[in-house]
């Protein structure tokens, strides 16, 4: 929901803000750059700490990046774009490390199968809300959306049970 919410609804958040198009799509360019070098940020946090620590962790720093870009100071707007840029990398990573944490090995496939379309249903309704939003009213109210949103999936994090399921449920 987020990460395309906010990257597909990008240029007009920050024209609303008193950009131009010639120093958003700069800005698009560091996110998009830092994005890979993001994605192996949170696989490594997954790594090193847990799925569910780093999903904890991912929101937590998607609700700080939402608030930043919510402000009027331009640099916490810059400050924003590799903390996206992370969340944009990482989002994907989070979804299939939870799926094996929780399903395993044997039973991954079939559930991958269930969770990426719920997925991409979520993804599609990041993309919705946040361009009616901002087109009906603005990008800024949009963004307080996306602050909620960031806020429940930070809530769900904390708990969601990440560890395998029982034999009986399989």
């Amino acid at each position: 929901f987020l990460s395309m919410g906010i990257m597909s609804n990008f240029v007009g958040k920050f024209m609303e803000a008193g950009y131009t198009l010639p120093e958003i799509l700069p800005m698009l360019g560091i996110a998009g750059v830092v994005a890979i070098p993001g994605s192996m940020f949170v696989g490594w946090l997954d790594v090193k700490l847990g799925t569910k620590k780093a999903g904890i962790i991912v929101n937590i720093l998607a609700l700080v990046a939402i608030i930043f870009c919510l402000t009027p100071i331009r640099p916490l707007h810059y400050c924003a774009l590799p903390i996206l840029a992370c969340m944009l990398g990482g989002s994907s990573n989070l979804m299939v490390s939870c799926t094996a944490a929780i399903w395993g090995r044997y039973d991954f496939q079939n559930a991958f199968r269930v969770i990426q379309p719920l997925n991409a249903i979520f993804t599609g309704l990041g993309i919705t809300v946040v361009g009616i939003v901002g087109t009906n009213f603005s990008y800024t109210t949009a963004y307080y959306v996306m602050c909620g949103m960031a806020l429940c999936g930070l809530i769900a994090m904390c708990v969601l049970k990440v560890e395998p399921i029982d034999k009986e449920v399989r």
